[in-house]
């Protein structure tokens, strides 16, 4: 129950391939051992919504805009086809004719792809703490923070989406322990 991957892959099995010690593995899941985004993330794939949703985007078709391709890459990454995700995410910030709300969540796609901070610098072509925060990455700057520990910038990165339309709802689920901290 441990291992995400291994509990996606599983998921996906049909019914008359499970076994009675798989289907006790996908009803626990991996409660209590990832963090409650990731259990979430499990959470849609394991029921079959990241699927259907997936399939409604239908077949790639020629150049689509950066918008259809940052959601592409988004449900790479809720399918654990994380190269794919990346790539797309990279590729919408190389694209000349992406917006800067499209930059953002590619962006924001990235900071939950690595644990990294070199490789992200990387992949964002800056440091994440050089990032300007916005309505389309603020909740990802506030996961990237609380979960390294530091949840002074956790709550300053959180103060600025909300001057920027971040939810005071969803900052409440991002920043979870942080912002007890920060109150």
């Amino acid at each position: 129950p441990g291992n995400l991957e291994v509990l996606m892959g599983l998921a996906r099995l049909p019914s008359l391939a499970h076994h009675e010690d798989t289907d006790a593995a996908l009803f626990k899941g991996p409660r209590g051992l990832v963090s409650r985004s990731q259990y979430f993330d499990w959470h849609l794939a394991s029921s079959g919504k990241v699927d259907r949703a997936v399939a409604s985007l239908g077949e790639k078709e020629g150049e689509e805009s950066p918008l259809l391709e940052v959601t592409r890459a988004r449900a790479a990454a809720a399918e654990a086809r994380t190269a794919d995700a990346i790539a797309g995410f990279r590729s919408v910030l190389s694209r000349a004719d992406a917006s800067d709300l499209d930059r953002d969540r590619a962006r924001a796609g990235l900071l939950g792809l690595s644990e990294d901070a070199a490789e992200l610098e990387e992949w964002l072509g800056q440091p994440v703490e050089s990032l300007v925060v916005s309505a389309a990455n603020a909740f990802a700057l506030v996961r990237w923070y609380r979960e390294r520990g530091t949840c002074a910038q956790a709550i300053a990165a959180g103060q600025l989406g909300l001057e920027q339309g971040y939810s005071p709802t969803q900052l409440e689920m991002d920043a979870g322990e942080c912002l007890a901290r920060g109150l």
